[in-house]
């Protein structure tokens, strides 16, 4: 997931700028295109870029996923995951019963982030379902082809992979419960372990 260079904060008016684009026809367009291909339980995967179309696609695996949800990011600070569409649905998981959510961070992009004053914060949105939360840091990396990935896991049969977080592009599946099962838990399972060097983080502490 793409994030903002570590000098620049992001304002209220950033945020309502982004949100306003969920209103274009286009953007409707590609909420029912989405939709559809949930209604079918199709296996297709399809190309996923840029902020607005990430969000709608975010926002249906939280919505769909009854669970766990794993997600693996640089430091989810970016006008996404400090949207509506993303933190709404989001909460909403987590509001459900017996729901846990993991959260992979980038050490070096947290560290980037430690001389802001970051007040608009997802992580404090979090802080009331804690005990159904872990988040940890690492220094490693998933990769494909050489590059690195970021990652969103929705139960076992969604996922979003991010092949490129700069310019965020990706591949999106919303119904493979077998090449999720094979490679993609347990590739993120791996990296998430203590035993592998990752290291715990809390909520209201995650950007001090």
């Amino acid at each position: 997931m793409t994030d903002l260079k570590p000098d620049a904060l992001i304002s209220d008016k950033i945020i309502e700028d982004f949100e306003s684009q969920f209103s274009s026809k286009e953007t409707k367009d590609y909420m029912s295109a989405v939709s559809e291909i949930l209604n079918l339980n199709s296996s297709e995967v399809f190309n996923n870029s840029g902020n607005v179309h990430a969000a709608i696609i975010f926002n249906n695996i939280f919505s769909r996923s009854k669970s766990i949800v794993r997600i693996l990011a640089g430091n989810m600070y970016n006008v996404v995951t400090l949207s509506k569409m993303y933190q709404d649905a989001l909460l909403a998981f987590l509001g459900r019963k017996d729901t846990r959510l993991c959260i992979l961070l980038n050490s070096d992009k947290l560290e980037d982030l430690k001389k802001l004053a970051i007040q608009n914060s997802i992580f404090k949105k979090l802080q009331p379902y804690a005990s159904k939360i872990a988040i940890r840091k690492t220094k490693k990396e998933l990769k494909r082809d050489g590059e690195m990935i970021h990652l969103c896991i929705g139960d076992q049969s969604m996922y979003r992979l991010e092949t490129d977080p700069e310019h965020r592009h990706a591949e999106v599946c919303l119904n493979d419960a077998d090449y999720i099962n094979k490679y993609l838990i347990p590739e993120y399972d791996q990296l998430f372990s203590l035993d592998n060097g990752a290291i715990e983080c809390q909520c209201e502490t995650i950007y001090n």
